[in-house]
């Protein structure tokens, strides 16, 4: 049944009790509205995830493992009923009085550590995993079987790596899928953190990826519309003081967004949201995200000020580094950006540029480029992340180009993330300096 704000958000439930109490066989009874609902396909690709077949009859949702047994007995469970929420442990015990700003970072190739860090964050902990993509597969063909033989680019750990080398307080890092992530089988290994840092993967979620390939991601099972669920799951288990997700807008209008505002304030949380555009910060692109900010600590209003401009895209990055531009007229792809108007360049004299893309280095439709003088140039990495406001001692020497530009292009606009962090720092201080102060208080009573 649809809660209160017209959400069927017991479905987050239903999955939780399927993955702790191991089920092989699940009947829902629902409505017919709720099988044709967003909700619906969420609930779906998390069943298939597990291993379940599904089918529906009469507002009957039938959810079963392969070869799994014919059971005479079953067990009725009123979601409505179910208390979501894990721990119960109180704040003053769970809390890292010695380390107040503590982290741990998951789905981060270093970016926002190094600027979380400059803020004086200590990130402990961190969780990445790059999936393979389609174009990290090639296949050429053995000169003496003559058969095809696939090969594969592996580039999973690049993120990892380059958060490890990025950050100065890191203890643990662990190279692995947030989706397959447990947190019970190494949660020995983790220092005691405050803050619970994810950037939740976009590309399901922005404009720049059509809706046939979204359906497709969702049929194969590579789509990420459901990594909200892994990351409340997360601080779920945790039990996190605070917890901060970006993101772009449109997750921000999402319904995934909705669910997982609700699953935190199921556990206890006070939840807020707010969007910001890089060019308030200082910034020197369009970057416009989302950033949904949870606490247990007594939430208080972290929005951050906008700041006075002083950054200038073409006067402090371009102009001084021209001799780092190629000239990429000749390529097909310009034509192509051209031809369809998703071409997006930077002009002479610009001061705020388009927003950096993954995709940037393969020079699609919607990469950026330098128009100049009749003439269409391709920014340097080096550009690309003076671009995005981040600092030159930002270590990216051991990747390819490539990966260089997908981290810059996926990455936080620096500027904005900092300003952010450093709200959210000043609200863990509060937090802090008013525990110590009511347990003075208790002690002088």
């Amino acid at each position: 049944m649809p809660d209160e704000e017209g959400l069927y958000s017991q479905i987050l439930k239903a999955i939780k009790i399927t993955k702790q109490s191991h089920f092989s066989s699940i009947i829902l009874n629902t409505s017919d509205d709720f099988l044709h609902s967003k909700e619906y396909v969420i609930l779906c690709v998390q069943l298939r995830r597990l291993g379940f077949d599904i089918k529906e009859t009469n507002n009957l949702v039938y959810a079963k493992l392969p070869r799994s047994p014919e059971l005479d007995s079953h067990e009725y469970i009123d979601l409505a009923r179910y208390n979501y929420k894990t721990s119960f442990q109180s704040m003053a015990t769970r809390f890292n009085f010695n380390e107040p700003l503590s982290t741990f970072a998951a789905c981060t190739a270093g970016v926002d550590i190094h600027a979380m860090e400059n803020e004086g964050f200590k990130t402990t902990s961190i969780l990445e995993y790059r999936p393979p993509e389609k174009r990290d597969f090639k296949k050429s063909v053995d000169k003496v079987s003559g058969e095809t033989v696939i090969k594969h680019n592996d580039k999973t750990d690049t993120g990892a790596l380059c958060a490890l080398l990025n950050s100065k307080h890191a203890k643990v890092v662990f190279n692995e899928d947030i989706y397959e992530f447990d947190f019970y089988r190494v949660s020995h290994l983790l220092p005691d953190f405050n803050h619970l840092h994810i950037s939740v993967q976009c590309d399901d979620f922005t404009n720049m990826k059509s809706n046939s390939l979204k359906d497709n991601s969702i049929d194969d099972l590579s789509t990420t519309i459901d990594m909200f669920i892994p990351a409340l799951e997360l601080a779920d288990m945790t039990n996190t003081p605070t917890m901060l997700v970006e993101n772009v807008v449109n997750f921000g209008k999402s319904i995934e967004c909705r669910l997982l505002s609700t699953g935190l304030k199921w556990l206890g949380h006070e939840v807020k949201t707010h969007n910001y555009n890089a060019a308030d910060f200082n910034g020197m692109t369009k970057r416009v995200r989302t950033y949904l900010f949870s606490s247990q600590l007594g939430l208080d209003d972290i929005k951050a000020t906008p700041v006075a401009r002083r950054a200038h895209a073409w006067n402090d990055v371009i102009a001084p580094r021209l001799n780092e531009l190629r000239d990429v007229t000749h390529c097909k792809t310009i034509q192509k950006g051209i031809d369809t108007g998703r071409i997006r360049v930077i002009n002479v004299g610009d001061a705020i540029v388009p927003t950096i893309v993954k995709s940037q280095s393969r020079q699609v439709k919607d990469s950026v480029y330098v128009y100049m003088n009749g003439r269409y140039y391709m920014p340097s990495n080096d550009m690309l992340k003076a671009l995005m406001g981040i600092p030159a001692d930002f270590n990216t020497a051991p990747f390819s180009e490539e990966i260089t530009s997908e981290i810059t292009g996926q990455s936080i606009e620096y500027p904005m993330h900092q300003a952010i962090c450093e709200k959210v720092k000043q609200h863990i201080y509060r937090f802090v300096k008013s525990f110590f102060g009511l347990n003075m208080l208790t002690v002088q009573a």
